[in-house]
């Protein structure tokens, strides 16, 4: 008799290291006979045949369950060696751990953050598509430059990606390109987000930039992502990329639309504090509801927020 660790697999019988215990003998021994009742009792107690019907169900379950499970050891469509999310500080991390890191980010932003947060969905409920917006909420949206004071939630346009440096984005969302509206309208402003929404979305917003080469605006297409989705996309900049892809695991470089989706998005969703139920503390609320954005927050680095601030309350507008 054999007893021990190993399941009867190529593995376990040849590359891996088990432990097994040998029991042999002429006659019977006493050990050899307790372990065949305790046999005999698992499989009155708790064995069953497998048809051929259930053996084939099995293998469909065990199909659909493979992403699941290479994703639990980092093996994510576009980046086969990262790091296993057990071994990432930020997918392993609770929801009350999170919110910390949120509050203590060193910019005192949260609140301001929120009130862009809730600006921006207040914006999508209320009209129909990005097109109807006016030009100053559009901009406020994508991230670009408006005067304002710092009482009005438009005037913190800068958290969660600048984006005043994308003068050709600039000047299509000045004059209400439709392109960039009609992608906005597939993604569904609430419940499941899926790679198919995103999909459609990238295909449209990319007709709005006909002389881009490919992939060129990962920056633009997360910072409207993450206004209109706050709970599902985080804007990537050139001020949270470096500590959001190193604790990911991910190479930062060659960003494209594809791993955006594969090494970003789908790590929020596989993390511990975006699966977590909705808090009860109104504070914690308003930051759950934009948790995916709010990495922002935690990663960010550079103190363009404050400048702009520093701006405001010298009463010099923009």
């Amino acid at each position: 008799m054999l007893v021990g660790s190993a399941n009867l697999t190529n593995g376990a019988l040849g590359k891996n290291s088990e432990l097994m215990l040998h029991i042999s003998g002429d006659t019977p021994s006493d050990a050899q006979m307790d372990l065949r009742r305790q046999i005999e009792k698992y499989w009155r107690s708790q064995g069953e045949i497998v048809t051929a019907e259930s053996e084939s169900t099995y293998r469909k379950l065990w199909r659909i369950q493979q992403s699941a499970l290479k994703r639990v050891s980092g093996s994510y469509a576009s980046n086969a060696k990262s790091k296993a999310p057990v071994h990432t500080n930020i997918m392993s991390m609770s929801w009350p751990s999170f919110f910390q890191k949120v509050q203590d980010e060193p910019y005192d932003s949260r609140s301001k953050r929120c009130d862009l947060l809730d600006r921006g969905r207040e914006a999508f409920e209320q009209r129909t598509s990005f097109r109807q917006m006016d030009l100053k909420l559009r901009k406020m949206i994508a991230g670009l430059p408006i005067a304002g004071l710092p009482s009005d939630p438009n005037s913190h346009w800068y958290w969660f990606g600048s984006m005043k440096g994308a003068g050709y984005f600039f000047q299509a969302v000045k004059e209400n390109n439709l392109h960039i509206s009609d992608a906005l309208n597939l993604i569904p402003s609430n419940g499941r987000v899926g790679r198919e929404h995103y999909d459609s979305y990238i295909e449209e917003f990319v007709r709005a930039f006909p002389k881009d080469k490919d992939e060129q605006r990962v920056g633009v297409a997360s910072r409207l992502l993450a206004m209109k989705r706050p709970d599902c996309f985080v804007c990537l900049t050139s001020k949270n990329k470096e500590r959001l892809c190193e604790d990911f695991g991910i190479k930062r470089t060659a960003m494209t639309y594809k791993r955006y989706w594969d090494d970003i998005v789908c790590r929020i969703g596989d993390s511990v504090w975006w699966n977590e139920p909705k808090p009860s503390d109104q504070k914690a609320i308003r930051v759950w509801l934009g948790r995916a954005a709010m990495l922002d927050a935690i990663f960010y680095q550079g103190g363009e927020g404050i400048h702009y601030e520093v701006k405001y309350n010298n009463r010099t507008n923009m």
